[in-house]
């Protein structure tokens, strides 16, 4: 499957090497994305907290402030550690590797400590609402106008066009582009493909890869994102 697919990426011969096939397409062989998966799988365990039922069943070096479960790790002897084969073995094998420290609730996630929370008057959204009637539309396009001949007159104003868009065969992939502006120039401009992904998720790709971009910029005290994607903005 993999080669057939690197041959439609990549053009080639049907007599092709598989392994240079993968290698021009960018993909991973098989035996190493499965590898990838198992060890990520493996790892994710380190994300769950403290209490979570699953560190009851592992050994006394992973439970944190879960309670030990009779049948746990910790409970058996190294002998039978060793005839025992499955995941959760797996799992309390391969943590000690993990290098990189989580915190399932992260104080920035808490209700409060948000983003939104902390700073709701720094982040607007203009919802135009329903726009059924064409006195309606003329009277958006018009604020729109305004809109743009503002920032195009503020130095420290960086503002961008976003849209992502899914095709209707599913052979295809999702694409996305985003246009970044400074007063009235075009400074960058990004195009992605991103995947066989649903629309929310082109979309919000969209949107954090405009302001990935405008954060960079030296300056920039406000950044303004036109997109038609309101609900997923929020």
């Amino acid at each position: 499957m993999q080669r057939k697919a690197g041959l439609w990426i990549t053009g080639a011969f049907s007599t092709s090497p598989t392994g240079g096939i993968e290698a021009l397409a960018g993909l991973i062989p098989v035996h190493l994305h499965l590898q990838k998966m198992a060890g990520g799988a493996n790892f994710r365990a380190a994300t769950l907290s403290d209490t979570h039922p699953l560190r009851s069943i592992l050994s006394q070096d992973h439970h944190k402030g879960a309670q030990s479960h009779p049948c746990s790790i910790s409970q058996m002897s190294e002998a039978f550690k060793r005839k025992v084969k499955g995941t959760v073995m797996e799992i309390d094998r391969h943590l000690p590797e993990l290098t990189e420290s989580f915190e399932p609730v992260a104080s920035e996630a808490r209700p409060g400590a948000r983003l939104m929370d902390r700073f709701p008057d720094q982040v607007i959204f203009d919802d135009c609402g329903s726009l059924l009637e064409q006195d309606a539309l003329e009277a958006r396009e018009r604020d729109l106008f305004t809109i743009l001949r503002n920032v195009r007159l503020s130095d420290d104003t960086v503002y961008c066009s976003v849209d992502a868009s899914l095709p209707d065969n599913t052979q295809h992939q999702a694409v996305l582009a985003a246009i970044l502006y400074r007063e009235f120039e075009e400074f960058n401009g990004v195009c992605h493909v991103v995947g066989r992904v649903t629309a929310p998720d082109a979309e919000l790709f969209t949107i954090r890869s405009a302001i990935t971009l405008a954060t960079q910029q030296d300056n920039c005290e406000k950044i303004y994102i036109f997109t038609d994607s309101i609900a997923l903005a929020r």
